[in-house]
């Protein structure tokens, strides 16, 4: 088998460079779409929360203290 060349060699390092880039933009996407999805799903959670309490007024200091907590709650879930 015969020796590739350092021009060869320089070839499917580039090569090479460029697929794993590629697959760092795949990856990076993957994980944009996942921290969304779960910014949503935490959202809703805090919704269902806010909304079981009957809450009418956020500034209400009680309310802030629900959201607080409901926060801390998804936070340590992750």
């Amino acid at each position: 088998m015969a020796r590739k060349t350092d021009e060869e060699r320089l070839v499917d390092t580039i090569e090479e460079i460029e697929k794993l880039k590629m697959i760092q933009k795949e990856l990076e996407k993957k994980i944009k779409a996942k921290n969304e999805a779960d910014r949503q799903k935490n959202a809703l959670k805090l919704a269902d929360i806010i909304e079981g309490e009957g809450v009418t007024d956020l500034s209400d200091p009680k309310v802030q203290e629900i959201i607080k907590n409901a926060l801390r709650s998804a936070a340590t879930e992750a």
